[in-house]
């Protein structure tokens, strides 16, 4: 057995002499300076190569049919019956926004004299009266996510009166701002069990303006620790139903982003999400629940491979968050989805949904 095995090596050893020899006759006849010109003209080429394939998640006969389209549609007789059909689409649009405005009224420009108060909330009052739905009724989706309470509006007038002309970029002048900002941050932390009882507390949180800044920040941050471990090009693993915020985040901070596709469940498919994780991958995403359908993805799955790959974890619970924490008291426990699981590194999440609170105010928490 091992005679034979002797024998294999020494024709695999004689083999590859053989083929360097052959290499070393035909490069031999070549001029020094034309191997170094067309050994990096043949790097730059697979760099180029390499950047193409990657720089998409499209197939590539589907860029190429995209190319060709793009071409067809620059010639002129085409390009004009585009222009013409856009010139349709943007006259159907402007009369389908405006449909509801019966108030004659338009302001391009300061008027001539100031109005008095009367006047201003009068306007205010009809262009209000514009919106054809009630969108207190709890029958419209993705706008209002909360009931009118008298008693709460006038709770939130009242704080909202007291500071309105605050300016939190000054906390040395309003540390009233700077002291709920940081009172709602450890509130909303220990909520999804961020506080020391768990891992640690959460050493770093922002109160943001919306559930897109809130996904921004956190892409940011993955990305710049990214680039701190010498990754160039940032890749962020999302659902296929995550939030359009992530797409956004890819787009402005020039990362890529790969879509993994969800199963029959709707949840994300975690055998295709390790499939797809590279040397690249800054971050896995998971949602809590999603927008599209309402299901959550399996956060202690997603947790787990971040552990395992050592790549950090993002939660988006922007749309549930403040129903699923409290689902546990109410009866119904879900799977851990927070800073329970050691995995997960961030969670996004919205005030004003469900939370009983006025728009344009949110959480972005960090472990």
């Amino acid at each position: 057995m091992r005679q034979s095995f002797g024998i294999v090596l020494d024709d695999g050893i004689m083999a590859i002499k053989s083929v360097l020899v052959s290499v070393d006759h035909t490069f031999r006849e070549i001029n020094p300076w034309k191997l170094v010109i067309g050994t990096a003209v043949s790097v730059i080429l697979l760099q180029r190569i390499q950047r193409i394939w990657r720089a998409s998640e499209q197939p590539i006969h589907l860029r190429l049919l995209g190319k060709v389209f793009s071409v067809i549609c620059s010639l002129p007789s085409i390009r004009k019956r585009f222009e013409k059909e856009l010139g349709y689409t943007q006259q159907k649009f402007f009369r389908e926004i405006h449909k509801c405005d019966n108030t004659g009224l338009f302001f391009f420009m300061l008027p001539e004299s100031g109005m008095d108060s009367v006047e201003i909330i009068s306007i205010a009052e009809q262009y209000d009266a514009m919106t054809e739905l009630n969108v207190l009724s709890g029958k419209v989706s993705g706008a209002v996510y909360t009931d009118q309470n008298s008693k709460q509006s006038d709770l939130l007038s009242k704080i909202f009166d007291i500071y309105a002309y605050a300016n939190p970029l000054h906390p040395d002048i309003f540390a009233g701002c700077r002291k709920m900002e940081a009172e709602i941050v450890h509130i909303v932390g220990n909520l999804f069990h961020g506080g020391s009882n768990c891992r640690g507390t959460v050493y770093l949180n922002h109160v943001t303006s919306g559930g897109t800044e809130s996904i921004l920040l956190a892409m940011l941050s993955y990305r710049n620790y990214a680039n701190v471990k010498g990754i160039s090009e940032p890749e962020i693993l999302v659902p296929i139903t995550a939030h359009a915020a992530f797409d956004k985040a890819a787009h402005l901070f020039r990362m890529r982003i790969r879509h993994i596709p969800v199963g029959n469940n709707q949840k994300v498919d975690i055998d295709k999400m390790k499939q797809a994780i590279s040397s690249d991958t800054c971050v896995l995403v998971g949602s809590a629940p999603n927008f599209p359908t309402g299901t959550m993805d399996d956060i202690e799955q997603i947790a787990q491979l971040g552990q395992k790959y050592n790549i950090p974890v993002h939660v988006d619970a922007c749309l549930g968050g403040f129903l699923i924490v409290f689902m546990e008291e109410c009866g119904y426990p879900l799977m851990p989805f927070d800073f329970r699981l050691s995995g997960v590194t961030s969670i996004s999440c919205d005030t004003h949904k469900v939370c009983v609170l006025f728009r344009n105010l949110r959480c972005a928490l960090y472990l």
